[in-house]
């Protein structure tokens, strides 16, 4: 019983990693595309608004943080990736946003 749960744990933990990846790279082309003058405030707020974009990314990128989840910087906690550079995120399985 308790290894059937594991194993369910681990692969909604996977497909979490894969949805956070996946929106931190949407977000990031459209947030690039912004500051490179490519498309306009309005835009960038319509494409956030059709769900192009998460909205608490790109605010927190605008401030100049470097983060590529919000479950980083959850409940005043800093994550482990925006600490040390290599060390696997445990959210979103990237490598480090105290690199970028």
């Amino acid at each position: 019983m308790e290894k059937a749960l594991a194993a369910r744990a681990g692969k909604r933990e996977a497909r979490q990693a894969e949805i956070l990846r996946v929106s931190r790279e949407r977000t990031r082309c459209v947030y690039e595309r912004w500051r490179e003058n490519k498309i306009t405030e309005k835009e960038l707020g319509k494409r956030i608004r059709d769900g192009e974009a998460d909205f608490n990314l790109v605010r927190e990128w605008k401030r100049g943080h470097k983060i590529c989840c919000m479950l980083c910087i959850r409940k005043g906690r800093r994550c482990i990736c925006r600490r040390v550079e290599g060390i696997e995120c445990a959210n979103c399985k990237c490598t480090g946003c105290s690199g970028q």
